[in-house]
């Protein structure tokens, strides 16, 4: 009898050496045989297995669902950029480092601003003071240089809190194509209105070859695309035909 009772003693001192914790009870077990204890302890045995078996399903799950978003955001067809309200970059996504040329570890820890065109730069400023200011979202149109040409861009923005700070998130996409597309439409059509305007001007009975000629000249400043930064000027005989800003040492 002493014997089984030793016996018990020491299973229960093992059993409390590999349960740490979860020590046993001495008034529940102490009458108990060598078989109750193991049943019981088969039965706590088989409990730890069901509940390690959860956790590492649970683990899985989050494992996954953290691939999911991670690549939700590594990979999504357009850029995204966190930056804090010292414009220093806090992660950048693939899509927007290769837009200007870089890698995410390479922009993590910069400014922002080192990014964006100088006459992009008021721009930007005033969108994200407000964005910190107010959390409001924003949109802006700004040009970011790249290593192969600048880029036009429209950014989406919000404000997000993280880590006691506030944080700006951003919304890249490139619209770069869609811009020159743009803009040279803008100038065919200025084209065509400059041609009609001046095809009217043929059609006008009450008006002389000097007046013609006068206004033919400013209507054909104006079908340039910086009209304010040239001057052009029409010769026809000995009579000249300036606009505003022309100047004969910038001819061609």
């Amino acid at each position: 009898m002493e014997q089984d009772e030793s016996k018990k003693e020491e299973f229960r001192r093992r059993i409390q050496e590999v349960t740490g914790e979860h020590q046993l009870n001495e008034g529940t077990h102490k009458g108990s045989s060598i078989e109750e204890l193991l049943e019981d302890i088969s039965t706590y045995h088989q409990e730890l297995v069901y509940q390690n078996q959860e956790l590492r399903r649970i683990q899985e799950e989050l494992s996954d669902s953290k691939q999911h978003y991670v690549d939700l955001f590594e990979n999504a067809p357009v850029g995204y950029v966190l930056f804090n309200e010292d414009s220093i970059i806090v992660s950048a996504n693939t899509t927007f480092a290769q837009l200007i040329g870089h890698t995410p570890s390479e922009l993590r820890g910069t400014k922002i601003t080192r990014y964006i065109t100088p006459e992009s730069q008021n721009n930007f400023f005033i969108h994200s003071q407000q964005l910190f200011r107010n959390g409001q979202p924003r949109s802006i149109q700004l040009s970011l240089m790249s290593q192969q040409k600048d880029k036009t861009v429209m950014v989406e923005s919000n404000r997000l809190s993280k880590g006691g700070e506030f944080l700006v998130r951003s919304a890249v996409m490139d619209i770069t194509n869609e811009k020159e597309l743009q803009d040279n439409l803008n100038e065919r059509i200025k084209e065509l209105d400059c041609l009609f305007q001046i095809s009217n001007l043929t059609n006008s009975k009450d008006i002389s070859i000097d007046e013609f000629l006068d206004r033919a000249t400013r209507i054909a400043k104006s079908s340039f695309q910086f009209p304010d930064s040239i001057g052009i000027q029409i010769c026809v005989d000995e009579k000249i035909f300036s606009t505003e800003g022309f100047n004969d040492r910038n001819t061609r």
